[in-house]
């Protein structure tokens, strides 16, 4: 389904029940490292924690049997907001803000829980094939991060360390600060709408 810096994502079906998944690999050759191993198990770990409709639903997490690591989770249809940027170029203001308000709610739950996404961007942020009201479901927080766990903060996040993409950065997170908190995330959703 995608190829992303650190994983590739899959269509699958469960063999007893019949229902379409989506499984997402650590690519450990791209990303071979025990940071990568950590934060692809953080990003699980922290949309499982928060819970919320707007956020991909997460039922299992593994090794196969040669020790790659995959997350399983329901298969979305639908495309990116990115996508239909790319084909349309803009959307009606009514619809950006409606888009804009959904993300905003869906990132308060995330912040609540002490996350900050330090990764919004047109294409991880996922429109959803519904009748009626837009509903959309933000996706990977590879690169997430829990402000409340330090520890982590500086193992995970050196200064001057750059993650995320540029065109919607925080100038603080550009700056490769470790000390980056919810509202680079609110920034992101203004460059967004």
């Amino acid at each position: 389904l995608g190829v992303g810096g650190m994983a590739a994502v899959y269509e699958a079906r469960h063999l007893l029940i019949g229902r379409r998944l989506a499984i997402k690999f650590l690519d450990t050759e791209s990303a071979p490292s025990g940071e990568s191993l950590v934060r692809f198990c953080n990003e699980a770990r922290y949309v499982s924690a928060v819970g919320h409709p707007n956020l991909v639903e997460v039922t299992d997490m593994g090794q196969t049997p040669d020790g790659l690591p995959f997350i399983v989770m329901e298969l979305l249809e639908g495309r990116s907001l990115g996508e239909l940027l790319r084909a349309r170029r803009r959307l009606a203001p009514m619809a950006a803000v409606t888009v804009a308000v959904e993300i905003l709610r869906t990132l308060a739950a995330v912040h609540a829980k002490g996350i900050v996404h330090r990764d919004l961007k047109p294409d991880n942020v996922f429109l959803l094939d519904e009748a009626g009201e837009p509903r959309l479901k933000v996706l990977d927080f590879g690169i997430s991060l829990l402000v409340a766990d330090e520890e982590r903060r500086k193992r995970l996040t050196r200064a001057g360390e750059v993650l995320g993409t540029p065109q919607y950065m925080s100038p603080e997170q550009a700056s490769g600060r470790t000390d980056i908190d919810r509202r680079s995330d609110l920034f992101t959703v203004g460059a967004i709408l």
